[in-house]
């Protein structure tokens, strides 16, 4: 789920899993969600200290908070705490999936990860195991802006997608990350090149920038909202500046021409001059007008509205 309402992250007082805490932490602030932080012990170690009379349950739930306190933000987060017994990646799929998280945060290496892996054991058996979304984060990670206490200045966010409903579905929760996150969306789908004989590469060449070319437009297809005109009901306004490069002009002509062909109430209004956000007085006392009377005519049952006037002298 994006935006997660709870977040686990896994610590295994690793300085990998340290940083995870950290990405987590900001991540639950940012979203204003609920943070749990489990440390899985080894039952080889837990039988060892129980062996020597040392409370190692007790001693782990003392450092965890150490390591709460000496990672910031994730104090501030306010998190729950788990320390459990058991195989790391398998009691981090059960715990996540117990207390109904949405998200699961791991760090890419553990204690024992090895660098020359991509990812850790554990981390790996959670990216196989587990029932809901996995984060990881690598060992290098920093926060953009370290002033402050969330993911301020993070992306853009990249997915890869092909054509298949699970990537479509990666896509839609990827957008809605970059909206969060308030940075920008980058989908991605790889052609891959063909191995052939030189005498043949010509031939490979023109057949993958065919099937780039084609992948674009069937990606645009799938990702456009036009696709699903047919299914709108709902009087709409589009209000788009000339200058908009955010959502360029085309776009919403694209849109409109959809609705007004499935029989929708709508209108398209484009400001000369403007960008995404407009600027100038008589535009913004225009679009305001313009929403009030809509409303009023369709969410109001056709009552009537007087529009505000622009004061006197204004000239835009």
């Amino acid at each position: 789920m994006i935006p997660p309402k709870r977040v686990l992250v896994g610590v295994d007082f690793s300085e990998c899993s340290r940083t995870a805490l950290a990405f987590a932490a900001r991540l639950t602030l940012q979203v204003g969600g609920d943070l749990d932080v489990l440390h899985v012990q080894e039952p080889m170690l837990t039988a060892a200290a129980r062996t020597a009379r040392v409370n190692l349950t007790a001693e782990s739930a003392e450092e965890l908070q150490r390591v709460i306190q000496f990672t910031p933000p994730a104090a501030e987060a306010r998190p729950e705490t788990f320390v459990i017994c058991g195989t790391p990646g398998t009691v981090l799929c059960d715990i996540a999936a117990r207390e109904q998280a949405d998200l699961l945060v791991v760090g890419a290496h553990g204690m024992t990860g090895a660098a020359r892996w991509l990812f850790g054991a554990n981390t790996e058996r959670a990216l196989r195991h587990a029932r809901m979304s996995v984060l990881v984060v690598p060992s290098g990670w920093r926060p953009p802006s370290p002033e402050t206490n969330d993911l301020t200045g993070l992306g853009p966010v990249i997915v890869a997608a092909d054509f298949t409903e699970p990537a479509l579905l990666a896509v839609r929760a990827a957008a809605r990350l970059a909206r969060l996150l308030t940075t920008s969306l980058t989908v991605l789908h790889v052609v891959p090149e063909l191995r052939v004989p030189d005498r043949w590469m010509v031939y490979a060449n023109d057949a993958v920038t065919e099937a780039a070319r084609r992948a674009s437009l069937d990606l645009n297809a799938l990702l456009s909202p036009v696709k699903d005109a047919a299914n709108v009901k709902t009087p709409t306004l589009f209000f788009v500046g000339e200058n908009d490069v955010r959502v360029p002009l085309s776009q919403s002509i694209e849109m409109y021409r959809a609705l007004r062909s499935h029989g929708v109430p709508t209108h398209l209004y484009v400001a000369p001059r403007e960008g995404h956000q407009w600027q100038e007085l008589r535009h913004q006392i225009f679009k305001a007008n313009t929403e009030l009377a809509w409303f009023a005519r369709y969410a109001l049952g056709g009552a009537s509205y007087v529009p505000e006037q622009a004061p006197a002298g204004t000239t835009r």
